[in-house]
Order: C-alpha cells, then structure tokens, then sequence
C-alpha cells in the first residue's frame, strides 16, 4: 500500500548514512560520488560509507578524496559489502547505493527521505530507472525492463516499473540502487552479510512491520 505525506515543519532532517560496496570500482566510483556531492542536500548530514573488498584500482583512494570512510569487506560479495557498510555506519537513515549508481536529480535524496517525517514510514524507494542516450544498449534496455535480469520479467517478481508490463510488482527488496530505510528497521532482523534483499525483508514482515508502508518515489 502506498501512503502521501506532507512536510513537516518540526521534522529535522536526520544523519544519512549512504552506504556503498565496491571492489575495482575506480571506473564508475567517482562519478557516483560526485552525484552525491551535487545533491541539494546538507553534506553535514551525510555520512558516506565505503565497504571495499580489496579493489587495486583506486578505488579506495577515489573514495577518500570524496570524504567517505572505507571499511573492510573480507567477504568480498555485494551482499557482505552492505553488511560491513551498515556495521560501520551511524545515521539514522541508510541508503543503499550502487558504485555505478548516479543520482540523476539534484533533490533526488530530498525527495527520497521525505516519506520519513512520518514515523509509519520504514522505507523508501525509488520507482524508476532512469537512462541516457549514451549509455550503453544493455544498460537502457534494463532499465526499461526496470529490473537488471530479463529472467524476473517472467518469475513476475521485479522491484522497479517496468515499461514492458506497465506496472511494478510492489515486492520491495531491501537491496541497493537507491533504497532507504530506518536503522530500526534492519536492528529488529537477525541479519548477517549472507541474508539481505527478500531474506531480511521477510524477518521485517515477520517481527513486526508488516502493516508498515513502503513509499515509492519517483
């Protein structure tokens, strides 16, 4: 279900923490970062988390140059990339963010983190892909698809609008590119760098949220 709110004079914006994983991520890293530099947006409030998994490109020195803090992924996969950037992280919010994500909207995380002036809200994410006449072919065809594997098309489980079907499947996933949730919400799980995405969202329903409302942003 789907809830509109409305600002809150009160409300003060809270810490997001933006947590990204990367491995050899130096091609798409800076450009990811800078997006998030150019957000209408106090930098003050936001806490940039870098969880590497031992990249040899400079990575690690891109993310720094941005201010971010890098932390360890032993682990190597984008699951326990996630894990190891929320562990190290302190805000109030989170956003999961992909090194090849671009936030394409200079109020993109204002608008994302409005929904949170109501307390009901655990989560937001956004509807859309968005595209650019240069990117690559595959690139905006999946973003069309509005999924990243044309194999979910047919399973009817995707997270993003899709221009194929018309519509989305309101299966949220707690996964990245772009999704934001309370820290309450993933401290009332026993999460572990294994279990994200469905698996966590499932033990969300399970202890409780399950009346909560996920907004969808555009």
């Amino acid at each position: 279900m789907h809830k509109q709110v409305g600002n809150s004079a009160d409300w003060e914006t809270p810490i997001l923490s933006i947590v990204i994983p990367t491995l050899n991520s130096a091609g798409t890293l800076r450009n990811c970062l800078a997006a998030i530099h150019a957000q209408a947006f106090d930098q003050k409030r936001i806490e940039l988390v870098i969880a590497d998994a031992g990249s040899s490109d400079g990575t690690q020195e891109i993310a720094r140059e941005y201010g971010a803090t890098v932390v360890e992924n032993p682990l190597k996969t984008g699951e326990a990339g996630k894990s190891a950037g929320i562990a190290a992280s302190s805000g109030d919010l989170i956003a999961l963010v992909d090194s090849d994500n671009i936030l394409d909207d200079a109020r993109w995380l204002e608008k994302m983190i409005r929904p949170f002036d109501d307390p009901e809200i655990v989560a937001a994410e956004p509807l859309f892909y968005t595209r650019r006449d240069t990117d690559p072919a595959l690139t905006r065809y999946f973003s069309m698809l509005g999924m990243n594997d044309p194999i979910c098309l047919f399973l009817g489980n995707y997270d993003r609008f899709s221009m194929v079907t018309g519509k989305w499947t309101e299966l949220p996933t707690i996964g990245a590119n772009g999704f934001v949730f309370r820290r309450s919400l993933i401290e009332s799980v026993n999460w572990s760098p294994y279990s994200f995405d469905i698996d966590v969202l499932a033990e969300a329903i399970d202890a409780g949220h399950r009346h909560a409302t996920w907004t969808q942003v555009a």
